[in-house]
């Protein structure tokens, strides 16, 4: 019996003491990814702004969008929410070319006015459909098979606003310095991301708000 209870008793403690040790590993990447150095006011605002950068080729991301939809039924009115699709530089590719495409898609879909009804299809058609998505062409063909007007989307993709939001969509990604997406920026100066959060949406949702009210106290 006594045995046992000894066991049970050092089991019990390298659970707990590996429990603290996850806990402040994820304190420390928290901390070490918390703050964005030296960047500009990229997205003028009066109230706390919440800038979500994300990609179409990223199951994170997918994942996210319903949580992250959730919190904004309840707390959109309370502040400036913009999404942006990351787009990295062309030292990375093949992924600068897809994630132009994908930019230039959601801000084609956007001019349109039909971003609301599309974005969520395209993560759909691309993770749970598993649709090789990463063309121009591909985007077209799939637009047509939902009925979206596709000269009319070929139009906006090559726009020159359409072009002006996808170089911005670039300079956002390059000074919010992104590390990974789904990435969420507070007033151009908190950063929470994916892989701080332990990779809980939740989580991650949870150190949005906390820097959404920081950032109202040093206003």
């Amino acid at each position: 019996m006594k045995v046992k209870k000894i066991v049970f008793g050092v089991v019990g403690t390298i659970v707990g003491l590996l429990a603290i040790l996850f806990l402040a590993q994820l304190w420390f990447l928290r901390e070490q990814d918390v703050k964005i150095d030296g960047a500009a006011q990229l997205i003028k605002s009066e109230r706390p702004k919440v800038v979500a950068l994300f990609s179409y080729g990223c199951p994170h991301c997918y994942s996210l969008e319903s949580a992250l939809n959730r919190w904004l039924d309840e707390n959109g009115n309370q502040i400036d929410f913009v999404r942006v699709p990351a787009v990295v530089d062309q030292t990375w590719l093949p992924m600068f070319a897809k994630m132009k495409v994908w930019a230039h898609t959601y801000y084609a879909l956007e001019e349109m006015g039909i971003v609301v009804k599309m974005h969520e299809r395209l993560f759909e058609a691309m993770h749970i459909e598993k649709l090789e998505l990463s063309t121009e062409q591909d985007i077209v063909g799939f637009l047509s098979n939902e009925g979206v007007d596709v000269k009319a989307f070929e139009r906006s993709f090559r726009s020159q606003n359409v072009l002006q939001k996808v170089s911005e969509a670039e300079k956002y990604t390059a000074e919010y310095e992104l590390r990974e997406t789904p990435m969420v920026v507070v007033n151009d100066y908190f950063r929470a991301t994916i892989r701080t959060a332990g990779y809980d949406n939740a989580q991650l949702i949870r150190n949005m708000e906390d820097f959404v009210r920081q950032s109202r106290k040093e206003e």
